[in-house]
């Protein structure tokens, strides 16, 4: 091995020659996220909207907020749509934290789901020892704001 070179052993082995960008499988990314009720964004308006979305090698970690100041007339489960990147080929990615979530409803857990190779979260509602359902436009209101930290396999 060269002095201009570092290589490493492990069970994922790298290396990198002196002179490339070391970072080249790192990005930093914004991007728009949007609130869908029945895979529909019609009528769904925001006071706040942001994502942003970090990659170090095959792991995609977001954050995204939106406050709705009004949902619409849709009815249906919730999604996030607009993730940048679609997940990995797997059944389904477990991949989000979310805080600061008003609901209609009080919900001891909620998360988000990710469907293989797919850019749409779906988002998942568990309380009273219930098994994780979607949540859905009865869940939300015209003042529903939610943050949400995640991560998930590219």
């Amino acid at each position: 091995m060269s002095e201009n070179s570092f290589q490493s052993y492990s069970t994922h082995p790298l290396s990198f020659d002196k002179g490339k960008n070391l970072f080249d499988f790192y990005t930093v990314n914004e991007f728009l996220p949007e609130l869908a009720i029945d895979g529909s964004t019609l009528g769904i308006t925001y006071e706040m909207q942001y994502g942003y979305l970090t990659c170090l090698g095959n792991m995609a970690m977001f954050n995204l907020g939106l406050k709705l100041t009004d949902m619409g007339s849709e009815q249906g489960d919730l999604t996030i749509l607009n993730l940048p990147l679609p997940s990995a080929n797997l059944y389904y990615v477990a991949c989000s934290a979310f805080s600061q979530m008003n609901l209609k409803n009080k919900y001891y857990w909620v998360s988000g789901r990710m469907d293989a190779q797919s850019n749409v979260m779906h988002l998942l509602q568990s309380g009273d020892n219930k098994d994780l359902l979607p949540l859905d436009d009865k869940d939300i209101n015209n003042q529903s704001a939610m943050y949400v930290t995640g991560a998930y396999s590219i």
